[in-house]
């Protein structure tokens, strides 16, 4: 084995082990909420009747932004966990987690000057930046599956509506969101030279997006909006419903991956004054 393959498998063990301890948490937080919710729907599902009366005086772009759907049903367990847990929760918690660490990637390096390690090892840039990035991934499949798997869980106990494939379904649908986001951050990050920075353009991209969603559900004028926006190709509801991932969620793994192979490319072009 090559100096340069052994200082790869390093920095990629290295940075493993730095997101998991984050990741292990952010898993560990959400699987907690989700449990929570699901020791509540019992006793949602009661009185079902009057919350929905309630909930049916909003207006519909504030329903969608809710992940709530046309169907909205609280006694159905599949509706009432997305609402409560996969339509917005998820999306700001997993959000924050795949922005801080794919931003991480290169700026973070760049900002506390070890960078120079980077760049003092004899072999190409971008396969040290990928080995951080499936480190990155290695966390979100850790966060996407076990919300995924208590949702699947929950959902026996309680008598629910959520099939095996479905559980699977959403689990692509939750890992899909991440690799979008943290596609992105990857991408502001190799142009950044603060992670901070890096960050904050990642969080405006993706908040763009969901005020574009926002508004055109708001306004029939402004419905062009959704296919600009990254949320209009989240739709868990859809994966818990109907237990087959919908097609739209190949846009999110296309964002993701184009947002990589973008950071690659940038990172291995960049000039980088130590």
């Amino acid at each position: 084995m090559s100096a340069g393959t052994r200082a790869e498998l390093l920095m990629a063990r290295r940075a493993t082990t730095s997101i998991s301890r984050t990741a292990l948490w952010f898993a560990l937080g959400l699987a907690v909420m989700t449990a929570l919710m699901v020791a509540f729907f019992p006793s949602i599902r009661s009185s079902s009747a009057e919350l929905e009366d309630a909930y049916s005086n909003l207006p519909d772009g504030l329903m969608e932004a809710f992940g709530v759907g046309a169907e909205f049903d609280l006694g159905r367990y599949s509706s009432f966990m997305n609402a409560e847990m996969l339509g917005l929760v998820f999306p700001i918690a997993a959000g924050v987690f795949a922005i801080m660490q794919g931003a991480a990637t290169v700026a973070r390096e760049i900002e506390s000057g070890s960078i120079s390690l980077w760049l003092s090892i004899p072999t190409e840039r971008w396969q040290l930046l990928l080995g951080k990035i499936v480190a990155v991934l290695a966390g979100s499949v850790l966060i996407a599956g076990a919300t995924a798997a208590v949702v699947g869980i929950g959902s026996v106990i309680v008598d629910g509506d959520v099939t095996l494939a479905a559980t699977l379904s959403v689990f692509a649908v939750l890992l899909g969101y991440m690799v979008a986001t943290g596609g992105i951050a990857v991408a502001c990050s190799a142009l950044a030279n603060e992670r901070g920075r890096a960050a904050a353009i990642a969080a405006a991209i993706v908040l763009v997006c969901y005020v574009a969603k926002l508004i055109a559900g708001f306004s029939d004028t402004f419905d062009w909006l959704r296919y600009l926006s990254l949320f209009s190709a989240y739709n868990s509801l859809s994966a818990l419903q109907d237990g087959a991932i919908p097609p739209a969620t190949a846009v999110l793994y296309g964002v993701g991956i184009a947002g990589a192979i973008f950071g690659l490319i940038s990172f291995q072009r960049r000039d980088i004054v130590i």
